[in-house]
């Protein structure tokens, strides 16, 4: 299963918004919007699909949420 992450648009870090899902349901998923808590800058963020990309758990810190070095989102 791939994390679903949004980039901060305040510190410019990936970072997962907490949804796991692989590549089927990602593509099949309809763009709607949705909120979260931001752990690289603390506030609210509001995302969707469309600012969003998948990648996989390795490459995603378990505590902090934040991507390491990312290589190309699935799409």
């Amino acid at each position: 299963m791939a994390m679903v992450m949004i980039r901060c648009p305040r510190t410019g870090t990936d970072v997962s918004t907490g949804l796991e899902m692989d590549e089927g349901t990602w593509h099949a998923l309809p763009i709607v919007t949705s909120k979260m808590h931001c752990p690289a800058c603390g506030a609210e963020h509001v995302w969707s699909k469309t600012y969003a990309h998948l990648a996989a758990p390795a490459e995603v810190h378990p505590i902090s949420g934040e991507a390491g070095h990312l290589r190309p989102p699935l799409s």
